[in-house]
């Protein structure tokens, strides 16, 4: 699971099936939107929010997280 942290990070939590719900892990940065999360293939995750400045970010995981990176500013304004 993905959230907006009180920090204004990005906040992960996961289920592992050995040892149950671990521990809340702050993946960074400033977001200014909720995360909307995708898999492309088993144990590859895309997670994806709009930052404090309005560009859409990407974090994604295979095997370990990847860099934030920028996919530039959304020419809409509404986020919700």
């Amino acid at each position: 699971m993905f959230v907006k942290g009180s920090d204004g990070a990005l906040w992960q939590k996961w289920y592992d099936d050995a040892g149950g719900w671990r521990n809340w892990v702050s993946l960074g940065g400033n977001i200014g939107s909720s995360p909307a999360v995708s898999s492309r293939y088993q144990g590859k995750l895309n997670v994806f929010n709009v930052d404090g400045n309005g560009e859409l970010k990407q974090i994604w995981y295979d095997k370990e997280w990847k860099p934030t990176e920028s996919l530039g500013k959304p020419s809409f304004q509404d986020y919700s």
